[in-house]
């Protein structure tokens, strides 16, 4: 049989590790919302410098492509004029 200090002792011990691991809970949830809130941060940065950066490249890549367009027709133009002309014989 157990003496009624160490009763109370035992009974103040648990009540001390419910609060004890109440408080760690707390803790832990508190550093868990503040870690969310720094990746959100990272992310929400990297999104904004790289939205610039995708549309200055996609408006890029459209000017090359229109230019390649360009250089394709001209070529075809000067392709067909000289297959023009070397069917021409000069007039003697």
């Amino acid at each position: 049989m157990t003496s009624l200090v160490t009763d109370v002792l035992l009974a103040n011990t648990d009540l001390l590790e419910k609060e004890d691991l109440g408080t760690r809970i707390g803790k832990l949830s508190t550093h868990i919302d503040e870690i969310k809130g720094e990746i959100y941060h990272a992310v929400h940065e990297k999104y904004a410098n790289y939205r610039p950066t995708r549309d200055s490249t996609q408006e890029l890549h459209n000017k090359v492509q229109t230019l390649s367009t360009e250089m394709q027709t001209l070529s075809n133009k000067i392709k067909v004029k000289q297959h023009g002309d070397s069917t021409v014989e000069p007039a003697v």
